[in-house]
């Protein structure tokens, strides 16, 4: 559609000019053996309007609803134009969101989140200016061609010339789009580098103004801003170049044109003006398709940034052929046998072995380090093992299964997310039942109902980005409470309790046990009063489990 419009508002223009040709032959009387200036005379006679006057009126109507007729298809043009272009953004953004979700946790906890930053802001807004610039050339494109056809049509052999220097100009173009790519791909490279810089200052502003550090981010900011603005002037003055050269050989061009037309090709005077202002206008296209392939080379690192970043994050492709996923029953035994994994080429978990009955409390203690939130993502399905297998009521976890497996868990970090929004909205996140009742029940059961019932806005307070308006504990107990509201089957704490004081941590675990029907649940900590509510406690060290009893607790 975009296409046909921009050739029928090309077209209508051409007509258009084509028409002042027996236009100004009629007030000159220069143009009579002109093939317009004949097809108009032909058709007048044909009406039978031989006054002159009446002639000129019919024709300057016909240009005039040409010009408006131009006008219309040049708006839905637009239009259709824009449409494009956002469509193809849009897809860009959610190509990259698409991706990051759906990708291997392994390959999204190695990613810099500057990378993602600034992939779906700047180099996305570049994707968006060079989309644009090449749906301007193809316009151009299309109405050059049109223009030109014209131009053949009136005089084909000082079209032909014209065509010919054309195509010599745009052979000396391709040094400058060499240099415009190179140009492009260290502006992206600076730009990932000044995301990074503003990711790492908002990730530790805290610490950093806490110790007056802040003035070092600010510097790394500034030089990596003088680069890119250094290279951007270089560009911007590569540019200016380029225009003024093509501005000295366009009128080079005019001027040649104009001496083979009247010297050489001996053109009557009015053909010669319509074919040069058919070409003159065919010369802002072309400067339109100069210019768009010179920001469209410099956008291209942009868009291959995109691409190997959702090449990056696809997962491993499907087997062809798998056997249909077995239905994962509630509230199921979990075991896991002989797990093994390895990080960075370093066995983390080697030889592991654990069995979690339905509704059990486990402690898991160990050392840092010692891959205790490894083998929580394991267990999530995260992380998939390269040696071993999950079994759930007897039946090995499939990679089918995982999506199914995850609907049925609960996951609690020692530093929990919370959303810039309010404590209802983040409450709702997963939840399988959030009723207003539900949510005060599980507000009351992590020790959370007395200080969200104390913020004037209660359920409607805003929490701040990542939670920053509520300290640790408070964090931590949304997080809790909302990990209660999705009903899990297993339910996994890691660090999720180290924010509270002992005697609120204590009764926070004493309401889990009491949950009807109580999740398994895995607890992860270093405080040996942690574990007080625990069936049982493991130990993880050097990749394997051991069972301990109370009295080892304090060394755990």
């Amino acid at each position: 559609m975009a296409v046909g419009l921009v050739a029928a508002g090309a077209l209508v223009e051409g007509l258009g000019l084509t028409l002042l040709i027996p236009i100004l032959g009629l007030v000159s009387d220069q143009a009579g053996s002109s093939w317009p200036a004949r097809a108009t005379q032909k058709m007048f006679a044909a009406l039978g309007v031989n006054d002159t006057g009446v002639r000129l009126t019919l024709l300057l109507a016909g240009f005039l609803a040409l010009m408006m007729l131009r006008g219309l298809v040049v708006g839905a043009r637009d239009l259709a134009q824009m449409s494009l272009q956002a469509g193809f953004v849009e897809r860009q953004r959610r190509d990259v969101m698409r991706a990051l979700t759906s990708a291997p946790w392994a390959s999204v906890e190695r990613l810099r989140h500057g990378r993602v930053t600034q992939a779906m802001g700047g180099e996305v807004m570049r994707v968006a200016a060079a989309a644009n610039f090449l749906l301007t050339a193809s316009v151009a494109a299309v109405a050059i061609a049109v223009q030109l056809t014209l131009a053949l049509v009136l005089s084909p052999l000082l079209t032909l010339v014209a065509i010919g220097l054309g195509l010599l100009g745009l052979a000396t173009l391709m040094p400058w789009l060499r240099r415009g790519f190179a140009g492009g791909a260290a502006l992206t490279q600076l730009g990932g580098g000044m995301a990074d810089i503003v990711n790492q200052y908002l990730g530790g502003m805290k610490l950093a103004v806490s110790q007056n550090l802040q003035d070092g981010y600010q510097t790394r900011f500034e030089r990596a801003l003088g680069k890119i603005f250094e290279h951007h002037m270089a560009l911007s003055r590569e540019q200016v170049a380029r225009r003024t050269r093509a501005a000295i050989a366009t009128a080079l061009i005019g001027a040649l044109l104009l001496f083979v037309g009247l010297r050489v090709i001996q053109a009557p005077p009015l053909v010669l003006l319509a074919v040069l202002a058919l070409l003159i206008r065919a010369s802002g296209p072309a400067a339109q398709v100069q210019q768009s392939a010179q920001i469209f080379v410099q956008a291209l690192p942009s868009y291959l940034q995109l691409r190997a970043l959702c090449t990056d994050l696809a997962p491993p492709p499907a087997p062809t052929s798998r056997p249909p996923a077995v239905a994962i029953p509630r509230r199921p035994a979990i075991v896991l046998h002989d797990i093994g994994l390895t990080r960075d080429e370093t066995w983390v978990l080697r030889g592991l072995d654990l069995a979690l009955e339905p509704g059990e409390v486990v402690g898991l203690a160990g050392p840092s380090g010692a891959g205790k939130s490894t083998l929580a993502d394991v267990l999530v399905g995260l992380l998939p093992p390269g040696e071993g297998e999950i079994r759930l009521a007897g039946c090995v976890l499939d990679e089918g299964q995982i999506p199914a497996w995850r609907d049925l868990v609960g996951y609690v970090s020692q530093d929990p997310f919370l959303f810039h929004d309010t404590v209802r909205a983040n409450l709702a996140w997963g939840a399988r039942d959030c009723d207003q009742a539900a949510i005060w029940g599980a507000l009351e059961q992590t020790g959370a109902a007395p200080m969200v019932r104390a913020w004037p806005m209660g359920l409607e307070t805003q929490v701040g980005e990542r939670g920053t308006l509520m300290s640790g504990g408070e964090r931590q107990r949304l997080a809790l409470a909302r990990a209660i509201l999705r009903r899990p089957d297993l339910l996994i704490l890691d660090e999720a309790t180290n924010a509270i004081d002992l005697d609120s941590e204590k009764r926070v675990l004493e309401n889990l046990r009491a949950l009807s029907p109580r999740p398994t649940i895995l607890l992860i900590a270093h405080r040996p009063e942690s574990f007080a509510a625990c069936d049982r406690v493991v130990r993880l060290e050097s990749g394997r489990l051991r069972p301990v009893d109370r009295a080892a607790l304090a060394s755990a």
